[in-house]
């Protein structure tokens, strides 16, 4: 049987057949893997960036750590990029997700266009970085 899965884009259409193939399938293999790692940079570095953008939205700035400062300026000046996550986005990621402010744009992301998949790869950033998906 031929099925055509139509569907505005960044509906999930790609993630629900990601999801069956992980949980029926054979997974991915490490080659695959690798592959996955500069979307998941991109989507780490672009999640933290719509929040750097909610602390402005929100007037949080008076918020911010004086040691991510620099960090968010640098965030919010630049565009983001393909690039697998490395020990130096880690730590990138790791300081900003810890600050306060960022924090508190977090617990709006219901007014906000984050990832669905950011938070998980966050928190993992070092398991990433280290291992590869």
């Amino acid at each position: 049987m031929f099925c055509v899965w139509q569907g505005a884009g960044e509906s999930g259409k790609s993630t629900l057949f990601k999801q069956m193939r992980i949980v029926y399938g054979k997974g991915f293999d490490e080659g695959e893997r690798i592959k996955f790692l500069p979307k998941i940079g991109f989507n780490m570095m672009e999640g933290l960036k719509v929040l750097c953008q909610a602390v402005t939205d929100l007037e949080l700035e008076g918020k911010l750590a004086e040691a991510t400062k620099p960090l968010w300026e640098q965030l919010l000046s630049e565009p983001v990029v393909f690039a697998s996550p490395d020990k130096e986005m880690a730590d990138f990621v790791k300081a900003l997700w810890s600050d306060p402010a960022i924090m508190e744009a977090w617990e709006q992301r219901s007014t906000l266009q984050v990832n669905e998949s950011f938070s998980i790869f966050v928190q993992r950033v070092d398991q990433v970085t280290t291992r590869g998906v």
